[in-house]
């Protein structure tokens, strides 16, 4: 006597469609466990080198940040800032990079104890309310495979503007044996101090003021990090 016949729905059709259904359900697990977790997955695949930049640490020690302004419109006063640290990530296959420099300003070194005081002070960098400059900058210009231009902002007594600055000179060694790679940039900029906020000894003291970065970096141990 045979086994009397299951009821799956649609007569004849019930099994097919079951299995049809679970097939599906698999084959959509499959596709969605392979789908890449951010969109720069896709960008190595076509690009190995798009989404990976190489990471420096800025060397204290060797990096130095100054300033030039004139007095009475001939004179230039110099001055310079004894700290900084930072950090510079650089792609020039995808002609991107980032530039991020903290100056103390704390440790401004401008001639004389008299100008160095009026330096600090309330009038020009007001060091007891605002003890740090930054420069901070999220994209970097190549002209074949070399930095020539940084746009990026500075924050000067707690106000932000765009100031990009124009690289001079750029070179990096060849790492050897346990040596990391290490790489130098000069770069400067021209800004106004007025617009900041630092509208000190004006007219006699200039409003322009020339900012000069000499950066010497080394390479991270893990040199390589996602833009």
């Amino acid at each position: 006597m045979s086994k009397p016949r299951e009821n799956y729905g649609m007569r004849g059709e019930g099994r097919p469609t079951r299995e049809i259904f679970a097939a599906l359900m698999v084959i959509s697990a499959a596709c969605a466990q392979q789908e890449p977790e951010s969109s720069c997955a896709d960008e190595k695949k076509l690009q190995p080198r798009r989404c990976m930049a190489e990471r420096y640490t800025l060397d204290s020690a060797r990096t130095v940040v100054s300033f030039e302004v004139r007095s009475f419109g001939i004179f230039k006063q110099h001055g310079r800032f004894g700290k900084s640290v930072g950090s510079v990530s650089l792609d020039s296959q995808a002609d991107d990079g980032t530039f991020d420099v903290v100056i103390d300003a704390r440790t401004i070194q401008a001639g004389s104890d008299a100008r160095l005081r009026i330096m600090r002070g309330a009038g020009f960098l007001n060091v007891e309310k605002f003890p740090e400059i930054s420069y901070k900058a999220q994209h970097v210009i190549f002209n074949d495979g070399v930095p020539i231009r940084v746009q990026g902002e500075l924050t000067l007594l707690g106000v932000t503007h765009p100031v990009p600055l124009k690289v001079s000179a750029y070179h990096c060694t060849v790492p050897a044996g346990a040596n990391l790679r290490r790489c130098t940039m000069d770069a400067a900029a021209i800004f106004k101090r007025s617009e900041f906020g630092m509208t000190g000894s004006m007219p006699l003291a200039g409003d322009r003021i020339r900012l000069a970065i000499h950066a010497e970096a080394t390479a991270d141990p893990s040199v390589s990090l996602i833009l």
